[in-house]
């Protein structure tokens, strides 16, 4: 059984892949990027699982269950029509000059709380929650005034744009050559390409997909070594690089799997043996979490405000003696079907249905629109790989800033949607979408 459902989970990601290769402009949505995550992370690591006696019985079989069913989600989510007067838009008219100072004052006031969070991470890497938390909240507001920049840039091809690109691309380039994120570096690549496709029109060839889509394994279970040669205690040693060897990487997990996917399955088995279900209520404690500061209301009564959860991780560890290793993420699926069981699939479908919402906005040319899609992209992506709850909290956030940002940069407003009425208002010096 188990050989046939991944190959069925295989079928389906190559389909999606192959949907995607059709048309490249593609490649910057929902369904074929959740193909390759699929694929790449969960398909790949599941091979020598196949023919393994020491996961708990059908716990292989109930994961791979479980990520067919999420993509198929992801899938529906794409194709469902949505709705009549889903897609109207109020086209509003910009100041040029408060969009530039609105990404300036957002991508200089990142980049001080991200050069104040990295000097805590290098003198004490130890301290969690408190004040890193509170830095980390608001650093992420140099990278939408860098998404800002970037889309903003594609359309006027201003000048001044350029100084807040190369301000944010040089945070990001640290926070990708030298702490290798991953997340980040797809953070960066989605910005750049959403930009390129909302602005310009412009796509990646087809051969240049198909490039990165050979090296996507590789770089994905080869970074924890780049990653130790660039975080020593001198600092980067950038003369190990050269004895980084990203194949030996790979080869492991094929032949042992990885440490996500068989904590992913113990924890699920673990959950539906003990009936350990939360029926969603882990996002309202990450909500809390997130977004409750315990400096200004107290740690006992943000405690207070969350919810006693079961605990699958001490159920796994009782049941199976397994204990996931330290940095471990648990995949979406995992936090899906400890929700609702299988039926926690729906929230993948929830996501692909937001996420297609956005991008036709965007391609009508809402700026809003345009720069959530950009930045959000990525946490879709990281609901596969770590849990949903980085995609819904991210969401609320990103959607509060930048709707104020747009509020204070807006000069007026029009429902006629035609060229004359477009070009009357770009005319007058106002960005139009």
């Amino acid at each position: 059984m188990t050989i046939l459902l991944l190959i069925a989970l295989t079928i389906l990601c190559l389909g999606l892949i192959m949907w995607g290769l059709r048309e490249t402009s593609r490649v910057i949505e929902y369904p074929f990027l959740a193909a390759v995550t699929f694929l790449v992370f969960i398909g790949i690591p599941c091979v020598p699982l196949v023919s393994t006696n020491v996961m708990p019985t059908y716990s292989v079989d109930r994961f791979l269950g479980m990520a067919i069913l999420c993509l198929s989600m992801i899938w529906l989510g794409h194709v469902v029509p949505l709705g009549p007067g889903g897609m109207k838009q109020k086209f509003r008219w910009y100041s040029e000059d408060r969009l530039f100072v609105a990404s300036f004052v957002l991508t200089l006031s990142g980049s001080v709380f991200y050069y104040k969070l990295n000097r805590i991470y290098y003198s004490d890497a130890s301290i969690e929650g408190g004040l890193p938390t509170l830095l980390f909240f608001f650093a992420v507001l140099m990278n939408y005034g860098f998404a800002l920049a970037v889309l903003r840039y594609g359309i006027s091809r201003q000048p001044r744009y350029l100084w807040v690109v190369s301000m944010g691309a040089l945070f990001y380039f640290v926070r990708i050559v030298i702490h290798a994120r991953r997340g980040t570096t797809g953070e960066f690549v989605f910005i750049v390409l959403c930009a390129a496709w909302f602005t310009r029109g412009w796509k990646l060839p087809r051969y240049a997909v198909i490039l990165m889509l050979i090296a996507a394994p590789v770089w994905l279970f080869g970074i924890g070594q780049y990653r130790q040669v660039m975080s020593g205690r001198n600092g980067p040693e950038v003369r190990k690089l050269s004895t980084i060897r990203l194949s030996e990487s790979l080869s492991s997990v094929l032949e042992a799997s990885s440490s996500e996917v068989t904590t992913a399955a113990h924890l699920m088995a673990a959950t539906a043996e003990k009936q350990g279900y939360e029926y969603g209520f882990i996002h309202w404690n990450r909500l809390v979490y997130n977004f409750v500061p315990a400096q200004l209301v107290g740690r006992s009564v943000k405690n207070s405000l969350m919810l006693r959860l079961p605990d699958n991780g001490r159920y796994a560890y009782e049941l199976y003696g397994y204990k996931a290793p330290c940095g471990t993420t648990v995949t979406g699926l995992t936090d899906c079907f400890s929700s609702w069981w299988y039926l926690g699939c729906i929230k993948f479908f929830i996501i692909a249905h937001a996420l297609r919402w956005m991008y036709l906005q965007g391609m009508r040319g809402s700026l809003l629109w345009q720069v959530l899609y950009c930045y959000i992209l990525v946490f879709a992506v990281q609901a596969i790989t770590h849990q949903t709850q980085m995609f819904f909290s991210s969401l609320l956030q990103t959607v509060v800033v930048i709707y104020m940002v747009t509020v204070v940069c807006q000069k007026g407003h029009f429902l006629r949607t035609d060229t004359a009425a477009r070009s009357q208002g770009e005319s007058n010096g106002y960005c139009v979408s």
